[in-house]
């Protein structure tokens, strides 16, 4: 059992995920994504920064077991997290757990949308500022 988790020096194994042709840039890309995911969710929350550190080994841990394509870094993060705080007894809801990363991820499909205005229509009007009535 201890074999499968610690690597010698030098011995060079495949993760679960690039035994599915999962790159391995797209693979670092996507633990990144989920330990910044875990990182804020744990600023939001104030949690310990033990509890932090304790998430995201676990994130990788499971992730060194089992495809990032078999499950979503979404639904591993909040998972990590909460068994983090049970580990660290660091008290945490789990409703603020789930509503924290829901918000997280609100957010950055808000981030994501690229909202324009037609500058067209604007009046110059509109932004000048009275220098005069100021003085």
């Amino acid at each position: 059992m201890f074999n499968d988790i610690i690597l010698i020096d030098g011995e060079k194994r495949k993760t679960p995920s690039e035994e599915k042709n999962v790159s391995k840039s797209d693979e670092v890309k996507l633990r990144i994504y989920g330990c910044q995911l875990l990182q804020e969710a744990a600023i939001i929350l104030k949690l310990k920064a033990v509890t932090v550190a304790t998430s995201q080994v676990l994130f990788h841990r499971f992730y060194f077991k089992k495809s990032l394509t078999d499950f979503d870094v979404k639904m591993i993060a909040p998972a990590s997290l909460y068994l983090a705080c049970k580990l660290e007894e660091d008290f945490c809801r789990v409703y603020k757990i789930i509503n924290t990363f829901y918000f997280l991820y609100k957010y950055e499909d808000l981030k994501s949308k690229h909202y324009y205005f037609d500058v067209k229509n604007v009046k110059v009007e509109h932004f000048k500022i009275d220098v005069e009535s100021q003085v």
